[in-house]
C-alpha cells in the first residue's frame, strides 16, 4: 500500500500535482491536464491512514504563511493544508489558527496563562479556505465551511485532521482544538462535505459526545479497527489516547483506546502486520510518556511498547511524521524537536531497521546562546517544525523532507528542505539556495472574490498625474495589501511630532495612483503603536468625498482619522469593504516602516524607541 502511494506521489509531483501551471507556464495540452487531474483525486480513494493524504499532498509549490486578505483573523499558530477540496483538479490551502481574544493577560510561561489563566473570551473563526483556480490564484471560499452551532468556531486549531470520514470520497475535516487560555481544552469541531459542495459542522448529529473536552496537542486519523473507514485518535494530557470509531458513514464513537500522554502522535503500519500502530512523543521528562511506539493489537487498541531515542536537551517534540524515506517497503520516523520552552529547532531522522530497532540523526537548525533563559514559551527562539511534507523535490529518485514552521521569522527554516542525498544521508537546504526549488506562491495570488463594492470605491478614486506623483518618494521596496489588491509605492511626509506622524501614501491600483492619507502614532502607557486613515484630512481615501464621514476620530491633534478599534469601526464594517485595509495597515505597520524613504535619522530613531 505505502510503495503504491508513493509511485502516485512521484508521479503527480512530476506533472504540477494537478495544477494548470508546469515550470510556470500554463498546460495547453488538454489530455495532459485530465490526466493530471485523475491522478490528483485517486489520491484519496483508499487511504488507511491520515499521512497518505496529509503529507502526500504537495508540490513545489509553498503558500504564504498568513495570507494578507485574512491575516487579522488569528492571532497567531496559522496552520495550512493543501489539497484538493472541491475535487476540480486544482490545488486548494485551508488555514486554521488561534482566536484574537478580548481578555489577553499574559501570565505564567505557557499559552494557557494568555489571558489570565481562565478562557479566553472573543468571537472563535472559523477555518479559511482558498480554492485554486486555473489562472493560478487562490480564491478566498470560507463560507463553504458552515458552523451553526450556538457558539461557533474554534480557540486553538491544534490539529487540522483531513479524510473522508462520511465515505463519498470527498475529503472532510476534524479541527482538534485544545482551546487557548487554559490548559483545559474545549470541544473540537467535525466539518462533513454535504451534497451542495459545502462542508456543515456535524458533531451533534455524528459524535456520540459533541462536547467531548480535552486539550488535544495531538491528533492523527486512519483506520485503526480495519473495517474499510477512516477513525480518529487524539491525545489526552491524563495519560489516555481517546479514539472515534467511525461506523462507515462518517458517525462516531468514543471509546478509550491506550494510556499514553502524548502532545504528537502519528499512525501508521510501523511492525509491518497490517495495523496501524502509534508513534508517539512530548514533553520528555516534563509527564508525558517516553517517546516510542504502542502497537495496535488489531482492534483498535494500543498497548505494547517499542521506546524510541531520545535526545539530551531537545525534549520538547510538537509533531511527528511518517514515511518511507529509504523506499525499502517500511515506515520511517520524523520528530520536530525543541528544548525547554520550544528554544530552538532540530529534526530527528528514525530509519526503521525492523525488529523494533532505529537508526537516529539529529539535525540542530537554529540554536540559542548557552547562557539564554527563556520566560516564556512565545519566545523569540521559539521556531519548531509544526509539519513534515515529502516527496523528491529535487528530482533525483529519493525522498526529500520539506520543513513548515509554525512562525516566519527565522527565514531558514520555513519552506527549507532537508535533501536525500543517498544512503538516508540528508543536508539542509534553506529556500532560495541552490538545490531547494521550493517555490513561494506570491501573496497577491490569495484573493477575494470580486467585489462590486470595492472596484465602485477604487474606480473612484482621484487619479494622480505625473507631475503629482513625482512629489512621492519611492518605498524601497512596495508593500502590498491583499484586501483592496493595491500596492504602497511612495508617501510624502506631512507632519512629524514625538509621538505621532502624518504621511500622505502613494497608491497603484490597475495602472491609476491615488494617495491615502495614514497616520502611525504611539501611545506611551499602552506601548502601542496604532495606524488610522485619514479618511477626512487633506486628501483622505483617494479624495473621495463620500467617504469623508467616516474619519471621526483623531491622530494627536489632527482630526478627520478612523482605525480598526474605534467607535467608527462598526459604521465602517456595515456600510462599505474598507475594514480588513484598515487592519491591513495596522497589521503592515513593520514593513512599511522598515520601507520608508520619506524619514531622516532622528525621526527613524524616535520611531525605533516607540518600540
Amino acid at each position: 500500500m505505502i510503495r503504491i502511494y508513493l509511485l502516485i506521489f512521484l508521479i503527480t509531483s512530476s506533472l504540477g500535482f494537478g495544477l494548470t501551471f508546469k515550470d510556470g507556464k500554463q498546460v495547453e495540452d488538454e489530455k495532459l491536464l485530465n490526466e493530471e487531474k485523475k491522478n490528483f483525486n485517486d489520491k484519496i480513494k483508499n487511504p488507511i491512514a491520515g499521512f497518505q493524504i496529509e503529507n502526500d499532498v504537495i508540490n513545489i509549490n509553498f503558500p504564504p504563511h498568513s495570507p494578507s486578505i485574512v491575516r487579522d483573523k488569528y492571532w497567531y499558530g496559522w496552520f495550512w493544508a493543501a489539497q484538493d477540496f472541491n475535487q476540480d483538479g486544482y490545488l486548494d490551502y485551508l488555514y486554521t489558527g488561534t482566536m484574537n481574544p478580548n481578555n489577553i493577560n499574559h501570565t505564567g510561561q505557557t499559552t494557557g496563562g494568555a489571558c489570565g489563566g481562565d478562557r479566553c473570551d472573543g468571537e472563535m473563526p472559523g477555518p479559511t479556505l482558498f480554492l485554486g483556480s486555473k489562472d493560478g490564484k487562490y480564491i478566498l471560499n470560507s463560507e463553504l465551511f458552515i458552523d451553526k452551532r450556538e457558539v461557533p468556531g474554534q480557540s486553538l486549531s491544534r490539529q487540522n485532521l483531513i479524510a473522508d470520514f462520511n465515505g463519498d470520497k470527498i475529503l472532510d475535516l476534524f479541527i482538534a482544538d485544545h482551546a487557548v487560555g487554559t490548559h483545559k481544552g474545549i470541544r473540537d469541531s467535525y466539518f462533513l462535505s454535504q451534497n451542495d459542495g459545502t462542508w456543515l459542522e456535524s458533531s451533534n448529529t455524528h459524535l456520540s459526545n459533541p462536547n467531548y473536552t480535552i486539550f488535544d496537542h495531538g491528533g492523527a486519523v486512519g483506520d485503526i479497527d480495519n473495517d474499510g473507514d477512516i477513525d480518529i485518535v487524539l491525545t489526552e494530557l491524563k495519560n489516555q489516547l481517546s479514539c472515534w470509531i467511525n461506523n462507515g458513514k462518517g458517525k462516531m464513537k468514543l471509546r478509550v483506546c491506550g494510556d499514553v500522554n502524548a502532545f504528537g502522535i502519528e499512525l501508521g503500519d510501523i511492525d509491518g502486520d497490517g495495523y496501524l500502530d502509534i508513534v508517539h512523543a512530548g514533553h520528555e521528562g516534563e509527564g508525558s510518556t517516553d517517546t516510542g511506539i504502542v502497537l495496535n493489537d488489531g482492534d483498535g487498541f494500543f498497548k505494547k511498547r517499542i521506546k524510541l531515542p531520545m535526545i539530551a536537551n531537545w525534549t520538547t517534540v510538537p509533531e511527528v511524521a511518517l514515511w518511507d524515506l529509504d523506499m525499502d517497503g517500511d515506515l520511517d520516523i520524523v520528530l520536530s524537536r525543541s528544548g525547554y520552552l520550544y528554544v530552538g529547532t532540530a529534526v530527528q531522522i528514525l530509519e526503521n531497521k525492523s525488529n523494533g530497532k532505529f537508526n537516529s540523526q539529529v539535525f540542530k537548525l537554529l540554536e540559542a546562546p548557552s547562557t539564554y533563559k527563556p520566560k516564556h514559551e512565545g519566545n523569540e527562539w521559539n521556531a519548531y517544525i509544526q509539519n513534515f511534507l515529502f516527496g523528491d523535490f529535487d528530482n533525483d529518485n529519493d525522498q526529500d523532507i520539506l520543513l513548515v514552521t509554525h512562525r516566519d521569522k527565522h527565514k531558514h527554516l520555513g519552506a527549507s528542505i532537508l535533501s536525500n542525498i543517498g544512503n538516508m544521508e540528508f543536508m539542509h537546504i534553506p529556500y532560495g539556495e541552490k538545490g531547494n526549488p521550493i517555490n513561494l506562491i506570491d501573496d497577491r495570488n490569495f484573493i477575494r472574490k470580486n467585489s462590486s463594492s470595492i472596484n465602485k470605491i477604487l474606480n473612484d478614486v482621484y487619479p494622480l498625474n505625473k507631475l503629482e506623483v513625482s512629489k512621492f518618494k519611492p518605498m524601497f521596496e512596495p508593500v502590498y495589501f491583499g484586501s483592496l489588491g493595491i500596492d504602497l509605492t511612495g508617501a510624502k511626509l506631512l507632519s512629524f511630532e514625538e509621538d505621532y506622524f502624518i504621511y500622505e501614501g502613494l497608491f497603484n491600483y490597475k495602472d491609476t495612483n491615488f494617495s491615502i492619507t495614514l497616520c502611525a502614532q504611539y501611545w506611551d502607557e499602552h506601548k502601542f503603536i496604532g495606524n488610522r486613515v485619514g479618511f477626512n484630512f487633506t486628501s483622505g481615501f483617494g479624495d473621495i468625498r463620500k467617504l469623508k464621514k467616516y474619519g471621526t476620530n483623531y491622530c494627536g491633534d489632527m482630526p478627520g482619522f478612523a482605525g480598526h478599534w474605534g467607535p467608527e469601526r462598526e459604521m465602517i464594517k456595515t456600510e462599505t469593504d474598507l475594514f480588513p485595509f484598515l487592519i491591513e495597515i495596522e497589521n503592515n505597520w513593520p514593513e512599511i516602516f522598515k520601507n520608508f524613504s520619506i524619514l531622516n535619522d532622528s525621526q527613524i530613531e524616535i520611531i525605533e524607541n516607540w518600540n
